[in-house]
Protein backbone atom coordinates (compact mmCIF):
# COMPACT_ATOMS: atom_id res chain seq x y z
CA UNK A 1 0.00 0.00 0.00
CA UNK A 2 1.38 3.38 -0.99
CA UNK A 3 0.96 6.06 1.69
CA UNK A 4 0.72 9.83 1.29
CA UNK A 5 4.17 10.04 2.84
CA UNK A 6 5.63 7.72 0.21
CA UNK A 7 4.04 9.79 -2.54
CA UNK A 8 5.32 13.04 -1.04
CA UNK A 9 8.80 11.70 -0.52
CA UNK A 10 8.99 10.78 -4.13
CA UNK A 11 8.54 14.38 -5.18
CA UNK A 12 11.20 17.00 -5.30
CA UNK A 13 10.40 18.79 -2.04
CA UNK A 14 12.85 21.58 -2.78
CA UNK A 15 11.03 22.28 -6.04
CA UNK A 16 7.72 22.48 -4.18
CA UNK A 17 9.18 25.03 -1.79
CA UNK A 18 10.47 27.12 -4.70
CA UNK A 19 7.09 26.92 -6.45
CA UNK A 20 5.31 28.06 -3.30
CA UNK A 21 7.72 30.97 -2.81
CA UNK A 22 7.37 32.01 -6.46
CA UNK A 23 3.59 32.01 -6.10
CA UNK A 24 3.93 34.29 -3.06
CA UNK A 25 6.04 36.71 -5.11
CA UNK A 26 3.44 36.77 -7.89
CA UNK A 27 0.57 37.17 -5.40
CA UNK A 28 2.24 40.16 -3.76
CA UNK A 29 2.92 41.87 -7.09
CA UNK A 30 0.65 44.98 -6.84
CA UNK A 31 0.60 45.94 -10.51
CA UNK A 32 -1.54 44.71 -13.39
CA UNK A 33 -0.27 42.22 -15.96
CA UNK A 34 -1.61 42.64 -19.48
CA UNK A 35 -1.09 41.52 -23.04
CA UNK A 36 -0.72 43.86 -25.98
CA UNK A 37 -3.67 44.08 -28.37
CA UNK A 38 -1.71 42.31 -31.09
CA UNK A 39 -0.83 39.52 -28.64
CA UNK A 40 2.89 39.99 -29.29
CA UNK A 41 4.07 41.09 -25.83
CA UNK A 42 3.17 40.87 -22.13
CA UNK A 43 3.53 43.94 -19.87
CA UNK A 44 3.61 44.96 -16.22
CA UNK A 45 4.95 47.72 -13.99
CA UNK A 46 7.78 47.53 -11.45
CA UNK A 47 8.91 50.03 -8.77
CA UNK A 48 11.86 52.21 -9.78
CA UNK A 49 12.87 55.04 -7.48
CA UNK A 50 15.14 56.51 -10.15
CA UNK A 51 12.10 57.43 -12.25
CA UNK A 52 10.04 60.56 -11.70
CA UNK A 53 6.83 58.56 -11.17
CA UNK A 54 8.67 55.95 -9.10
CA UNK A 55 7.85 53.09 -11.50
CA UNK A 56 8.92 51.67 -14.87
CA UNK A 57 7.18 49.47 -17.41
CA UNK A 58 8.67 46.16 -18.62
CA UNK A 59 7.65 43.76 -21.39
CA UNK A 60 8.44 40.16 -22.32
CA UNK A 61 7.57 37.87 -25.22
CA UNK A 62 5.44 35.52 -23.12
CA UNK A 63 3.51 35.57 -19.87
CA UNK A 64 5.87 32.95 -18.45
CA UNK A 65 8.89 35.12 -19.18
CA UNK A 66 7.14 38.15 -17.63
CA UNK A 67 6.28 36.21 -14.47
CA UNK A 68 9.88 35.07 -14.22
CA UNK A 69 11.01 38.71 -14.42
CA UNK A 70 8.49 39.68 -11.73
CA UNK A 71 9.66 36.86 -9.45
CA UNK A 72 13.31 37.80 -9.97
CA UNK A 73 12.60 41.44 -9.14
CA UNK A 74 10.82 40.65 -5.85
CA UNK A 75 13.46 38.09 -4.91
CA UNK A 76 16.12 40.80 -5.16
CA UNK A 77 14.14 43.59 -3.53
CA UNK A 78 11.89 42.03 -0.88
CA UNK A 79 14.58 42.13 1.80
CA UNK A 80 16.46 45.17 0.55
CA UNK A 81 16.65 48.08 2.98
CA UNK A 82 16.42 51.71 1.99
CA UNK A 83 18.42 54.46 3.69
CA UNK A 84 15.16 55.56 5.34
CA UNK A 85 14.55 52.03 6.68
CA UNK A 86 18.00 51.84 8.28
CA UNK A 87 17.79 55.38 9.68
CA UNK A 88 14.52 54.60 11.46
CA UNK A 89 15.98 51.38 12.83
CA UNK A 90 19.14 53.17 14.05
CA UNK A 91 17.47 56.19 15.64
CA UNK A 92 14.70 54.17 17.32
CA UNK A 93 17.24 51.68 18.66
CA UNK A 94 19.18 54.50 20.33
CA UNK A 95 16.00 55.83 21.91
CA UNK A 96 14.84 52.44 23.16
CA UNK A 97 18.25 51.67 24.66
CA UNK A 98 18.25 55.12 26.35
CA UNK A 99 21.40 56.30 24.58
CA UNK A 100 19.49 59.42 23.57
CA UNK A 101 16.49 61.27 25.00
CA UNK A 102 13.28 61.97 23.13
CA UNK A 103 14.28 65.56 22.34
CA UNK A 104 17.45 64.32 20.60
CA UNK A 105 15.46 61.63 18.77
CA UNK A 106 13.11 64.31 17.41
CA UNK A 107 15.98 66.63 16.46
CA UNK A 108 17.81 63.88 14.55
CA UNK A 109 14.57 62.99 12.74
CA UNK A 110 14.39 66.62 11.62
CA UNK A 111 18.00 66.60 10.39
CA UNK A 112 17.22 63.51 8.30
CA UNK A 113 14.06 65.11 6.91
CA UNK A 114 15.81 68.38 6.00
CA UNK A 115 18.92 67.02 4.30
CA UNK A 116 18.50 63.39 3.25
CA UNK A 117 15.77 63.69 0.64
CA UNK A 118 18.07 62.73 -2.25
CA UNK A 119 19.30 59.61 -0.43
CA UNK A 120 16.38 58.37 1.66
CA UNK A 121 14.77 56.06 -0.94
CA UNK A 122 17.97 54.51 -2.23
CA UNK A 123 18.76 50.92 -1.31
CA UNK A 124 21.55 50.88 1.23
CA UNK A 125 23.51 48.08 -0.46
CA UNK A 126 23.49 49.97 -3.77
CA UNK A 127 25.37 52.95 -2.30
CA UNK A 128 29.15 52.99 -2.58
CA UNK A 129 31.38 54.78 -0.03
CA UNK A 130 32.36 57.46 -2.56
CA UNK A 131 28.66 58.29 -3.09
CA UNK A 132 28.20 59.00 0.62
CA UNK A 133 31.35 61.10 0.47
CA UNK A 134 30.11 63.03 -2.57
CA UNK A 135 26.76 63.63 -0.86
CA UNK A 136 28.36 65.06 2.30
CA UNK A 137 30.87 67.19 0.41
CA UNK A 138 28.22 68.63 -1.90
CA UNK A 139 25.91 69.41 1.03
CA UNK A 140 28.72 71.01 3.04
CA UNK A 141 29.96 73.22 0.23
CA UNK A 142 26.63 74.69 -0.87
CA UNK A 143 27.56 77.87 1.03
CA UNK A 144 24.52 77.78 3.31
CA UNK A 145 25.44 75.37 6.10
CA UNK A 146 26.84 75.98 9.57
CA UNK A 147 29.51 73.57 10.75
CA UNK A 148 27.43 72.50 13.77
CA UNK A 149 24.55 71.48 11.49
CA UNK A 150 26.92 69.64 9.15
CA UNK A 151 28.34 67.66 12.07
CA UNK A 152 24.81 66.59 12.99
CA UNK A 153 24.20 65.44 9.41
CA UNK A 154 27.54 63.63 9.33
CA UNK A 155 26.66 61.81 12.57
CA UNK A 156 23.40 60.64 10.95
CA UNK A 157 25.25 59.25 7.92
CA UNK A 158 27.83 57.54 10.14
CA UNK A 159 25.04 56.06 12.27
CA UNK A 160 23.24 54.69 9.20
CA UNK A 161 26.45 53.12 7.88
CA UNK A 162 27.35 51.59 11.25
CA UNK A 163 23.88 50.07 11.63
CA UNK A 164 23.99 48.76 8.05
CA UNK A 165 27.39 47.15 8.60
CA UNK A 166 26.29 45.68 11.93
CA UNK A 167 23.17 44.16 10.36
CA UNK A 168 25.09 42.80 7.36
CA UNK A 169 23.42 45.03 4.78
CA UNK A 170 26.79 46.38 3.56
CA UNK A 171 30.41 45.27 3.74
CA UNK A 172 32.17 48.59 4.46
CA UNK A 173 32.45 50.62 7.70
CA UNK A 174 31.96 54.33 8.28
CA UNK A 175 35.72 54.99 8.13
CA UNK A 176 35.56 54.12 4.42
CA UNK A 177 33.50 57.31 4.07
CA UNK A 178 34.95 59.64 6.71
CA UNK A 179 38.53 58.95 5.64
CA UNK A 180 37.67 60.15 2.12
CA UNK A 181 36.03 63.42 3.16
CA UNK A 182 37.80 66.56 1.98
CA UNK A 183 35.94 69.64 3.16
CA UNK A 184 37.78 72.96 3.67
CA UNK A 185 37.07 74.92 6.86
CA UNK A 186 35.95 77.95 4.86
CA UNK A 187 33.14 75.90 3.30
CA UNK A 188 30.81 76.67 6.18
CA UNK A 189 28.81 79.79 6.96
CA UNK A 190 30.44 81.84 9.70
CA UNK A 191 28.12 81.62 12.69
CA UNK A 192 29.95 84.23 14.76
CA UNK A 193 28.17 87.55 15.13
CA UNK A 194 29.41 90.91 16.41
CA UNK A 195 29.21 91.09 20.21
CA UNK A 196 26.72 93.95 20.02
CA UNK A 197 24.24 91.53 18.39
CA UNK A 198 24.81 88.90 21.08
CA UNK A 199 24.14 90.86 24.29
CA UNK A 200 22.32 93.90 25.60
CA UNK A 201 24.77 96.71 26.30
CA UNK A 202 25.63 98.42 29.59
CA UNK A 203 23.55 101.42 28.53
CA UNK A 204 20.56 99.38 27.29
CA UNK A 205 20.11 96.96 30.19
CA UNK A 206 19.10 99.49 32.89
CA UNK A 207 16.58 101.04 30.51
CA UNK A 208 15.11 97.62 29.74
CA UNK A 209 14.78 96.70 33.42
CA UNK A 210 13.15 100.05 34.18
CA UNK A 211 10.67 99.49 31.34
CA UNK A 212 9.82 95.94 32.45
CA UNK A 213 9.09 97.08 36.00
CA UNK A 214 6.98 99.99 34.74
CA UNK A 215 4.94 97.65 32.50
CA UNK A 216 4.40 94.73 34.87
CA UNK A 217 2.62 91.63 33.62
CA UNK A 218 3.49 87.95 33.84
CA UNK A 219 5.47 87.89 30.60
CA UNK A 220 7.42 91.05 31.38
CA UNK A 221 8.26 89.82 34.88
CA UNK A 222 9.37 86.51 33.37
CA UNK A 223 11.75 88.45 31.10
CA UNK A 224 12.99 90.43 34.11
CA UNK A 225 13.62 87.16 35.97
CA UNK A 226 15.77 85.99 33.06
CA UNK A 227 17.82 89.20 33.27
CA UNK A 228 18.54 88.73 36.99
CA UNK A 229 19.09 84.93 36.97
CA UNK A 230 20.33 83.94 33.50
CA UNK A 231 17.73 81.16 33.37
CA UNK A 232 17.36 79.18 30.16
CA UNK A 233 13.88 79.57 28.71
CA UNK A 234 13.18 75.83 29.11
CA UNK A 235 14.08 76.10 32.81
CA UNK A 236 12.07 79.28 33.33
CA UNK A 237 8.83 78.05 31.82
CA UNK A 238 8.54 74.96 34.08
CA UNK A 239 9.13 76.79 37.35
CA UNK A 240 6.55 76.24 40.07
CA UNK A 241 5.57 78.63 42.84
CA UNK A 242 7.44 76.27 45.17
CA UNK A 243 10.65 76.75 43.16
CA UNK A 244 11.15 80.12 44.88
CA UNK A 245 12.55 80.03 48.41
CA UNK A 246 13.60 83.43 49.76
CA UNK A 247 15.97 84.93 47.21
CA UNK A 248 16.78 81.52 45.68
CA UNK A 249 15.38 79.94 42.50
CA UNK A 250 15.60 76.14 42.59
CA UNK A 251 16.17 74.67 39.10
CA UNK A 252 15.34 70.96 38.92
CA UNK A 253 13.80 70.33 35.48
CA UNK A 254 13.31 71.77 32.00
CA UNK A 255 10.86 71.86 29.10
CA UNK A 256 11.71 69.32 26.45
CA UNK A 257 10.39 67.79 23.26
CA UNK A 258 8.61 64.47 23.78
CA UNK A 259 6.83 61.94 21.59
CA UNK A 260 3.05 61.97 21.93
CA UNK A 261 0.87 58.86 21.70
CA UNK A 262 0.54 59.42 17.94
CA UNK A 263 4.31 59.74 17.48
CA UNK A 264 4.20 63.51 16.97
CA UNK A 265 6.34 65.98 18.87
CA UNK A 266 4.80 67.55 21.95
CA UNK A 267 6.18 69.66 24.79
CA UNK A 268 6.69 67.97 28.13
CA UNK A 269 8.60 68.37 31.36
CA UNK A 270 11.92 66.58 31.61
CA UNK A 271 12.77 65.60 35.18
CA UNK A 272 16.32 66.93 34.87
CA UNK A 273 17.70 70.15 33.35
CA UNK A 274 19.84 70.26 30.20
CA UNK A 275 22.72 68.59 32.08
CA UNK A 276 23.53 67.51 35.63
CA UNK A 277 25.27 70.87 36.12
CA UNK A 278 21.89 72.45 35.43
CA UNK A 279 20.55 71.20 38.78
CA UNK A 280 21.26 74.25 40.88
CA UNK A 281 20.06 76.98 43.23
CA UNK A 282 20.34 80.43 41.63
CA UNK A 283 20.91 83.35 43.97
CA UNK A 284 18.82 86.41 43.10
CA UNK A 285 20.19 89.89 44.02
CA UNK A 286 18.55 91.26 47.15
CA UNK A 287 17.19 94.24 45.21
CA UNK A 288 14.95 91.77 43.35
CA UNK A 289 13.72 89.67 46.24
CA UNK A 290 10.33 91.30 45.64
CA UNK A 291 10.33 89.47 42.30
CA UNK A 292 10.95 86.04 43.87
CA UNK A 293 8.32 86.80 46.52
CA UNK A 294 5.85 87.62 43.74
CA UNK A 295 6.42 84.31 41.97
CA UNK A 296 6.41 82.34 45.25
CA UNK A 297 2.78 83.27 45.92
CA UNK A 298 0.46 80.41 44.99
CA UNK A 299 0.15 76.64 45.16
CA UNK A 300 3.76 75.34 45.52
CA UNK A 301 3.06 72.47 43.11
CA UNK A 302 1.49 74.63 40.41
CA UNK A 303 3.40 75.69 37.29
CA UNK A 304 3.58 79.47 37.07
CA UNK A 305 3.75 79.74 33.29
CA UNK A 306 1.29 76.99 32.39
CA UNK A 307 -2.04 77.89 30.80
CA UNK A 308 -4.31 75.38 32.50
CA UNK A 309 -7.27 76.49 30.41
CA UNK A 310 -5.56 75.73 27.09
CA UNK A 311 -3.32 72.99 28.51
CA UNK A 312 -0.01 74.44 27.31
CA UNK A 313 3.12 76.18 28.59
CA UNK A 314 3.98 79.74 27.66
CA UNK A 315 5.95 79.55 24.41
CA UNK A 316 9.21 81.25 23.54
CA UNK A 317 7.54 83.07 20.63
CA UNK A 318 5.38 84.90 23.14
CA UNK A 319 8.42 86.06 25.10
CA UNK A 320 10.28 87.14 21.97
CA UNK A 321 7.24 88.99 20.67
CA UNK A 322 7.07 91.03 23.89
CA UNK A 323 10.83 91.60 23.74
CA UNK A 324 10.56 92.85 20.17
CA UNK A 325 7.77 95.28 21.07
CA UNK A 326 9.72 96.55 24.09
CA UNK A 327 12.87 97.12 22.02
CA UNK A 328 10.86 99.02 19.43
CA UNK A 329 9.45 101.34 22.11
CA UNK A 330 12.90 101.90 23.62
CA UNK A 331 14.43 102.32 20.16
CA UNK A 332 17.16 99.75 20.78
CA UNK A 333 18.12 96.76 18.59
CA UNK A 334 16.12 93.62 19.29
CA UNK A 335 17.91 90.48 20.50
CA UNK A 336 16.16 87.20 21.26
CA UNK A 337 15.54 85.87 24.76
CA UNK A 338 18.67 83.67 24.62
CA UNK A 339 20.75 86.87 24.38
CA UNK A 340 19.49 87.75 27.86
CA UNK A 341 21.28 84.68 29.21
CA UNK A 342 24.46 85.72 27.38
CA UNK A 343 24.08 89.20 28.84
CA UNK A 344 23.80 87.73 32.35
CA UNK A 345 26.88 85.52 31.88
CA UNK A 346 28.87 88.52 30.63
CA UNK A 347 27.79 90.63 33.63
CA UNK A 348 29.04 87.94 36.03
CA UNK A 349 32.44 87.69 34.32
CA UNK A 350 32.85 91.46 33.88
CA UNK A 351 32.33 91.89 37.63
CA UNK A 352 34.99 89.29 38.48
CA UNK A 353 32.57 86.93 40.17
CA UNK A 354 34.31 83.79 41.48
CA UNK A 355 34.44 81.08 38.81
CA UNK A 356 32.68 78.53 41.01
CA UNK A 357 29.79 80.90 41.57
CA UNK A 358 29.63 81.78 37.87
CA UNK A 359 29.20 78.17 36.75
CA UNK A 360 26.71 77.53 39.57
CA UNK A 361 24.56 80.48 38.55
CA UNK A 362 24.81 79.60 34.85
CA UNK A 363 24.43 75.83 35.23
CA UNK A 364 27.62 75.12 33.31
CA UNK A 365 30.00 72.24 33.97
CA UNK A 366 33.14 74.34 33.45
CA UNK A 367 34.05 78.02 33.41
CA UNK A 368 35.50 77.62 29.89
CA UNK A 369 31.94 77.19 28.57
CA UNK A 370 30.85 80.52 30.07
CA UNK A 371 34.01 82.29 28.94
CA UNK A 372 34.02 80.76 25.46
CA UNK A 373 30.35 81.10 24.51
CA UNK A 374 28.82 83.69 26.85
CA UNK A 375 31.45 86.34 27.56
CA UNK A 376 30.80 89.23 25.17
CA UNK A 377 31.67 92.91 24.97
CA UNK A 378 28.77 95.01 26.33
CA UNK A 379 30.50 98.38 26.23
CA UNK A 380 29.51 100.98 23.65
CA UNK A 381 32.11 103.01 21.76
CA UNK A 382 31.88 105.99 24.13
CA UNK A 383 32.54 103.76 27.14
CA UNK A 384 35.46 102.08 25.37
CA UNK A 385 36.93 105.48 24.49
CA UNK A 386 36.65 106.53 28.14
CA UNK A 387 38.57 103.42 29.26
CA UNK A 388 41.28 103.89 26.62
CA UNK A 389 41.63 107.59 27.52
CA UNK A 390 42.45 106.60 31.13
CA UNK A 391 45.47 104.59 30.04
CA UNK A 392 46.75 107.20 27.62
CA UNK A 393 49.26 108.34 30.21
CA UNK A 394 51.26 105.14 29.70
CA UNK A 395 52.22 106.33 26.24
CA UNK A 396 53.24 109.83 27.26
CA UNK A 397 56.96 110.66 27.29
Amino acid sequence: MITDYDMLSSLDIDALIVMKKNKEFLDKHPYAIWQSKDGKYWYTTLPDKTKERGVRQIRRNSKKELEEAIIEYWKENTNKKTVSDVFKEWNLNRLETKRIVEATYININNVFKWFMDSMKNRYIDDIKPFEWCDFLEKTATNGKMHKVVFNELKSVVVGIIKMSYKRGYIEYTSSAVTDLLDIPENAFVDKDKPDKEEVYSEEETPRIIEWLIAHKNKVHLAILLMFVTGLRFGELVVLKHGSFVGNVVQVRCTLSGKLGPDGRKIKGVKDTPKSRAGIRDIIVPKDYKWLTDYFAEGNPDEYIFFDYKNNCFMCIDTVNRHLRKMCAELEIPYRSSHKIRKTYGTVLLDNNVDNRLVIQQMGHSHISITEGYYHKDRKDDARKAEIIDRIGQFYQT
